[in-house]
């Protein structure tokens, strides 16, 4: 959602999609030598930036980039431009570090010459959860570099990924999320990347205000402008209308939600629905581990103070429903036991290590 309302503005350059320029580069591109053919090779031909080709044969993901309509975008002139910089005598001499960061600058400058906006300050790359943990090493590859971190209810993103669960289970192909979602495996699954490592960014930069923004996805879409004129003046662009407005390379944003609705705009219509949709025992369980992360958003508790008792409880409770649940063969049943097991274990043994809420 962010990224589309950023998409419009003409001081900023950037890909309506989780490329994860940066984390691929951290995690993958760095190890082994690269040349501007085969980073090219690599971003229009792997990357989700080939789902931005109409004659494409590869499929997006309906939960996910499936939703953005690239209507209108020339890929083959976006493509010619970018092959075209291969031939390039300066950018062919380089190597390591120097070639990414001018591929990076390039491959933004071809995308907004196409898109008739030539004249932007700033890049703007969604790096998502994959880039928490490598903040330090993207200030050594771009220095000055700032942050915006969306802060959301937990509560309201497993709702979200437990319905999509449910959706996958009766047939739908969304091959980024899991059929089976349990609290424990909420909690527990991307270390580094879950809502633990936000938490732990937020206590590690919560005072780096020239570097880090803080938003709140529901004042975001309950209060728009005033979200987004904070974050104009974070990143020293002026105010735009276009700010208000999600778009996705001047199209209208269709939405992203789990629920296979398409929106037009911001709605609140998303807030809350975990009241509804949650069992009492996951938001107990989401409440408990992740209460240090519920704290920093200044979201309420609909639980008390819970022993950890009911906590175990609570665990192999929602484990074995999730296995209840499903439908899978025998030999595949067989492997979800025991990751049910697993999951049932360890989520049991961080119970009793972590600190208890404080009330």
């Amino acid at each position: 959602m962010f990224i589309s309302l950023l998409d419009g503005h003409p001081s900023l350059a950037g890909f309506p999609l989780e490329v994860k320029f940066l984390t691929h580069w951290f995690e993958r591109l760095a190890r082994t030598p690269q040349s501007y053919q085969s980073l090219n090779k690599f971003f229009l031909e792997k990357s989700k930036i080939r789902l931005m080709n109409s004659g494409s044969k590869s499929d997006p993901d309906i939960m996910n980039s499936g939703r953005i309509d690239f209507a209108g975008f020339d890929f083959d002139l976006f493509k010619s431009g970018m092959l075209q910089n291969e031939i390039n005598q300066d950018r062919r001499s380089l190597s390591g570090k120097r070639l990414f960061c001018q591929y990076f600058h390039d491959i933004h400058e071809c995308l907004n010459q196409l898109m008739g906006c030539p004249n932007y300050r700033l890049i703007v790359s969604k790096e998502g959860n994959h880039g928490v943990k490598y903040s330090d090493s993207i200030n050594r590859l771009c220095p000055g570099s700032k942050y915006i971190v969306i802060v959301r209810d937990p509560r309201d993103v497993y709702a979200s990924f437990k319905q999509i669960a449910e959706k996958k289970r009766t047939g739908v192909v969304t091959p980024t999320f899991k059929e089976l979602i349990t609290p424990a495996r909420f909690i527990l699954d991307n270390k580094g990347k879950n809502f633990t490592a936000f938490e732990n960014c937020f206590n590690t930069n919560k005072g780096k205000r020239d570097s880090y923004l803080f938003l709140r996805y529901e004042d975001i879409v309950q209060d728009s402008k005033n979200e987004l004129t904070r974050a104009a003046n974070f990143l020293g662009i002026p105010f735009d209308m276009c700010l208000l407005q999600p778009t996705n390379l001047k199209n209208v944003w269709g939405g992203n939600s789990s629920s296979l609705r398409s929106f037009s705009g911001l709605t609140d219509s998303r807030i809350g629905k975990w009241q509804a949709e949650l069992t009492a025992a996951e938001k107990r369980l989401i409440e408990y581990f992740l209460f240090g992360y519920l704290a920093t958003g200044n979201y309420k508790m609909a639980s008390k103070r819970v022993s950890r008792t009911q906590i175990v409880i609570d665990i192999a409770h929602t484990e074995r429903e999730a296995i209840r649940a499903s439908k899978w063969v025998p030999r595949k049943r067989l492997r979800e036991i025991l990751k049910t097991l697993f999951y049932t274990i360890n989520a049991t043994i961080l119970c009793f290590t972590i600190k208890r809420r404080e009330r």
